[in-house]
């Protein structure tokens, strides 16, 4: 294990999601950790979970338990708030004649796959096919729901580069909506997309699709690696780790994995993902599982570091000046952008937003 793994593995916060009952012996400070890690990782409603299936939250001393008990209401509140506006947006879609997929944090919460207990999702990820897309705006305008990226680069950056239109939020109620045609992006050198995800996915009620169990896993990790912004990074390995200990047991499903990674052509992606998981939260792989990906995807050299650096730029309980955690999130924060797109539009995409920075936190001050 790493020294960035081994540092992570023994924060609060790691060791009450691994082993709930190891929070008994928790000191104060220790409890002040767990909660302001769990909170800026988007985890604390996870752990409330773990706590109230294990030893109770009874057992947790008053101050603390009263932030768990608040995170596990939001969640809560969360899910409801989720559940009404994706059966909105489901209304204003039905003219297309077309099933939504549901993607990530709300393919886990409304499809009740494992991560969902203790899940906080920020906003509503759809799958649709490209040629409704258009469409599908208009439909969605004339619900109230406005681009939330209005200047004219965002727009060129999303409509042409990425494998979704801008962000959408409600004029009203202020919730964000992401449209996706694809699960990565076609200038993407992690991974591509097959075309086939919404024609595997599986039925969830109330009128949506998830992917198929294996397209989440290898979602899952394409999304991890290549997105730029890790503060959450760790929420996204616990999904990753809930989904692969409920699933990757099950006749069949380790070779429809490595046949999708491979399909994605995301065993990089998906050896890196894996390994992170099974580094901190102890992960369970199949024998041969990750030896395999990371030979297919000639990433056994670059695990080493990768691995590591997103480890440390995961880490919630410290803040960013802390042993190189700053350094860390900056590093993956080039290397996912640098594996979306091509330096031709990279660097003048970097330099856009360099620019533009002083005058958004101008105008937020």
């Amino acid at each position: 294990m790493s020294g960035a793994a081994s540092a992570l593995a023994a924060t609060p916060l790691v060791r009450a999601l691994r082993s709930p009952e190891a929070a008994a012996g928790f000191r104060p400070a220790e409890w002040e950790l767990a909660v302001r890690a769990g909170r800026r990782a988007a985890l604390l409603a996870a752990l409330a979970h773990r706590l109230a299936r294990g030893p109770g939250l009874g057992t947790v001393p008053a101050g603390p338990r009263r932030h768990l008990e608040a995170a596990l209401r939001l969640a809560g509140h969360q899910a409801r708030a989720l559940r009404h506006e994706a059966m909105v947006v489901r209304g204003a879609l039905a003219p297309l004649g077309v099933e939504p997929v549901l993607l990530k944090g709300a393919a886990y919460v409304l499809g009740g796959l494992p991560p969902a207990p203790g899940r906080l999702v920020a906003d509503l990820d759809l799958l649709l096919p490209r040629a409704c897309l258009p469409e599908a705006e208009r439909l969605l305008f004339r619900q109230g729901w406005l681009t939330a990226e209005p200047h004219p680069y965002d727009q060129r950056y999303y409509r042409e580069w990425m494998h979704e239109i801008p962000p959408l939020r409600h004029a009203r109620r202020g919730t964000l909506l992401d449209l996706h045609h694809a699960l990565v992006p076609p200038t993407s050198r992690l991974g591509c997309d097959p075309g086939d995800v919404g024609a595997r996915a599986v039925r969830a009620g109330e009128g949506f699709r998830v992917p198929a169990r294996e397209d989440l896993l290898v979602h899952a990790a394409l999304h991890r690696l290549g997105d730029g912004e890790h503060e959450r990074a760790l929420r996204d390995l616990w999904d990753l780790d809930r989904m692969v200990r409920a699933w990757l047991g099950e006749a069949g499903l380790r070779e429809a994995l490595e046949a999708r990674a491979a399909a994605f052509r995301a065993e990089r992606a998906l050896a890196y993902a894996l390994g992170a998981a099974r580094a901190v939260f102890g992960t369970p792989l199949p024998e041969g599982l990750l030896a395999r990906l990371e030979a297919r995807g000639r990433c056994r050299l670059g695990a080493r570091v990768v691995v590591p650096l997103l480890l440390r730029a995961a880490d919630p309980a410290r803040p960013p000046a802390w042993r190189g955690v700053g350094a860390a999130r900056w590093l993956m924060y080039v290397r996912g952008h640098w594996t979306r797109m091509p330096l031709r539009l990279l660097i003048p995409h970097l330099l856009r937003k360099a620019r533009r920075r002083p005058a958004r936190a101008g105008a937020a001050a």
